[in-house]
């Protein structure tokens, strides 16, 4: 995960998947993770933060994509 410093508290605010290719019993997955957006802090009910969007990309033994997720948290402080 990317933490921001000074920031120890994390709250999820969107997760999306999206699924290219199934996998079956005895496949191997790897796995990328990529930061997409990082914002400027930001003032929040729960406090000052980043919210920061990450995506995570699976791949199979064959190197096809299979699935992606995008995650956005906001990291704050309290």
């Amino acid at each position: 995960l990317v933490t921001p410093p000074d920031c120890s508290e994390i709250a999820v605010v969107q997760a999306v998947s999206r699924f290219f290719a199934p996998l079956r019993p005895g496949d191997t997955a790897r796995g990328e993770l990529r930061m997409k957006r990082c914002s400027q802090r930001k003032a929040t009910k729960l406090g000052e933060g980043y919210f920061i969007t990450t995506e995570r990309a699976f791949y199979n033994q064959r190197n096809e994509l299979v699935r992606t997720q995008d995650f956005t948290v906001l990291h704050y402080r309290v």
